[in-house]
C-alpha cells in the first residue's frame, strides 16, 4: 500500500472518528456530585466520568422540596413516578439546569436531537413553577367499564408563567419511561 493511500485511510479514520463523537451528549459528574452534561470528554474538562459511591448530605432547601439526593454516580433518576415529581419540582425551585438535566434519559440521543432538550430544559429553571403534577393516562372502557392499565406511566406538565409573573402560563409535558429499573423523564 502506497504513501498517499495510507494517508486517505487515516484521514477518513479521522473523519469518521470526529463525525461519531460529535453525535453524543456525553454524563459527567460535576466536583459537586451532580450531573452534567457536554459533547466533550469528561477529563478535558476537569470532569469525573464516575465517582465512587458516595451519599449525598441534604440541605434544609433539598428537604423544604422534597428533593432526595441519590448516591453519586450511582442510582436511578428516580424509582417512582410521585419522587420524579419531587426531583423535578426541586431542581425547579433551586434554578439547577444540570439536576434537572440529570432526570432526563438521552440515552441514544444525538447532539441534534439533545440540544433542543437542553433549551428546554434551561427555560423551565428560568421561571418558578405554578403547578407540576403526574397526569395519569385515561383509561381504556370496555362495555361501560373502565380498565386503567397498570402499567401505564403517566405524564408529568409543569404549568409556569410564559414571562414574568403575570399573563400568559405555559405547559410543559413530559413522558415518564422506565429505563434499567429506573423513571426518567423523556
Amino acid at each position: 500500500m502506497g504513501r498517499v493511500m495510507r494517508a486517505v485511510i487515516s484521514c477518513v479514520t479521522m473523519l469518521l472518528a470526529s463525525v461519531s463523537a460529535q453525535a453524543e451528549i456525553i454524563r459527567c459528574t460535576g466536583t459537586d456530585g451532580g450531573d452534567v452534561y457536554t459533547d466533550r470528554s469528561c477529563e478535558s474538562m476537569g470532569l469525573a466520568s464516575k465517582l465512587p459511591a458516595l451519599l449525598v448530605q441534604p440541605d434544609e432547601a433539598m428537604l423544604a422540596t422534597g428533593y432526595a439526593p441519590r448516591e453519586l454516580g450511582v442510582g436511578c433518576a428516580a424509582r417512582s413516578p410521585e419522587a420524579m415529581r419531587n426531583a423535578v419540582h426541586g431542581a425547579i425551585e433551586r434554578r439547577d439546569l444540570n439536576a434537572l438535566t440529570g432526570l432526563y434519559n438521552f440515552n441514544g440521543s444525538s447532539s441534534r436531537s439533545a440540544t433542543p432538550v437542553v433549551r428546554r430544559l434551561d427555560r423551565l429553571t428560568r421561571r418558578a413553577a405554578l403547578e407540576i403534577e403526574l397526569v395519569n393516562p385515561e383509561a381504556q372502557s370496555l362495555f361501560d367499564v373502565v380498565m386503567p392499565d397498570p402499567d401505564a406511566m403517566p405524564s408529568l406538565r409543569i404549568v409556569q408563567h410564559a414571562v414574568g409573573n403575570d399573563g400568559p402560563t405555559r405547559i410543559e409535558n413530559f413522558q415518564l419511561s422506565r429505563a434499567a429499573g429506573c423513571i426518567w423523564l423523556r
